[in-house]
């Protein structure tokens, strides 16, 4: 059975968190899964630069089996950037900075920034968003953390403009290594302009989720599925609206060799909103199809119903799916040809006046440690008049 966690190598952390959050059952019988599922939960703290369960030598007399977490600290401030292109979407750049161990339990102090349409001629055009979060794991139990953010943001598309600042805070509980739950308050103001018109808005909201991952690798999945639910119940308090945004999203991974080398993946979305009309919520909060991680080949958030002007409009209601056959050429290049479809629906219900539409196209992915460089390039099947002729997509990480 497993035997109690010693802890060596903390700097700053607090021993007693580390030994609690790796979530051993002490006095349960062995097992590896939960020894690597363990390791994998120290490594999301996002803290140590390496860290290992050793186990003891030797069974003690009362048949336990003791354990040791021998960790390394990372230094305590961090940042990052990146950068982004589509033909479509435009550039766009972004970084952050990151404390992640203010008091010794991995407590983590971000502040992000992000502008795209840089290569804009009009600065009124730029789409931006910036905030600051902080996360405290271990409130309550070992698995369950604290998340506390403020943000500011303007998002400038075709369908619409809209400005936002909000705030959140909430509850991340972990039930089972393949398990987690979210649980929020969010308060926020925004000014949006779109085919509905003008309104300025202020939204009350609790947004849950509750995910299972059931998938292989992280990053790279080969084999299993995952699951992910949405729930949001809100209330509009300037026009009065209230209502809830529903929505289950899934993926699965299928291996076609021993080697795991072709990889059939697909994935499926629906969503709803219901209780409010489209013309009293945020544009963000409405449903649209498009872009990178919807149907690539049209604009991002470009397809969804139109209003009487012709002008595409958020709808209430949303159906998007996805086939890849991943394909390792070597170990490093892979070749990833894909379908995707999507549609967005005026009602709460998916009965859209428009048949969906697809985007065809395909990837190369070179694959490193941090994951799959990936380069799609896709395009409309059966287009219309004004629809792009291609798309270019370069990003890190599968698609889903």
């Amino acid at each position: 059975t497993f035997g109690p966690v010693r802890v060596t190598g903390t700097e700053r952390m607090d021993p007693a968190f580390v030994a609690a959050r790796a979530g051993i059952p002490v006095g349960e019988p062995w097992d590896p899964a939960k020894v690597k599922a363990a390791e994998k939960r120290l490594r999301d703290l996002d803290v140590f630069a390496s860290s290992r369960l050793v186990e003891d030598d030797a069974v003690g007399p009362d048949g336990t089996l003791g354990l040791n977490a021998a960790v390394a600290e990372r230094p305590l401030r961090v940042f990052g950037f990146g950068a982004s292109y589509s033909t479509i979407d435009g550039a766009g750049v972004e970084g952050w900075w990151q404390h992640r161990n203010l008091f010794g339990h991995g407590d983590r102090l971000r502040v992000d920034g992000r502008v795209s349409g840089i290569d804009t001629v009009d600065p009124r055009d730029l789409t931006w968003k910036g905030g600051v979060s902080f996360l405290r794991p271990g409130v309550f139990t070992p698995m369950t953390d604290l998340m506390v953010a403020l943000e500011g943001a303007r998002e400038v598309v075709d369908p619409y403009t809209q400005e936002k600042i909000a705030g959140r805070i909430g509850l991340a509980h972990e039930f089972f290594p393949d398990l987690k739950g979210k649980i929020a308050v969010n308060l926020e103001a925004d000014k949006v302009e779109d085919g509905f018109g003008k309104r300025d808005l202020t939204v009350l909201s609790l947004p849950a989720e509750l995910a299972l991952d059931r998938a292989d690798d992280e990053r790279e999945p080969t084999s299993g599925y995952r699951l992910k639910g949405t729930a949001e119940p809100f209330h509009e308090f300037r026009l009065g609206a209230s209502g809830a945004i529903l929505r289950l999203d899934a993926s699965a991974y299928y291996p076609l060799d021993a080697d795991r080398r072709f990889v059939l993946a697909g994935r499926v979305a629906i969503a709803s909103i219901v209780g409010a009309d489209a013309d009293r919520m945020p544009a963000d909060r409405l449903f649209f199809a498009g872009g990178g991680a919807s149907v690539r080949g049209f604009a991002y958030r470009s397809l969804g119903p139109t209003n009487a002007a012709g002008k595409v409009v958020g709808g209430l209601s949303l159906l998007e799916s996805s086939v890849e056959l991943r394909m390792k050429v070597t170990d490093t290049i892979g070749v990833v040809p894909f379908v995707d479809m999507g549609a967005a629906g005026a009602k709460s219900t998916p009965d859209f006046d428009e048949a969906p539409r697809f985007g065809a196209g395909v990837g190369l992915r070179y694959y490193t440690g941090l994951g799959a460089i990936r380069v799609d390039l896709a395009t409309p099947i059966a287009p219309k008049r004004g629809d792009p002729k291609f798309g270019l997509y370069i990003g890190l990480g599968e698609s889903f």
